[in-house]
């Protein structure tokens, strides 16, 4: 799992992928829609 995090009109947002796939298809709709700095990193034990 991949968690994808990004900034939003100043607010920090949060994402789960559960395929790069998915994670690409975040990524992208995150861009369209004004989203800057955007990370994405492995899950570790007890991420939600």
């Amino acid at each position: 799992m991949k968690i994808i995090t990004a900034r939003h009109n100043g607010r920090l947002v949060k994402r789960k992928a559960f395929s790069d796939f998915q994670a690409w298809c975040i990524i992208n709709t995150l861009v369209a829609d004004g989203c800057t700095d955007i990370g994405m990193r492995d899950a570790e034990e007890g991420d939600e």
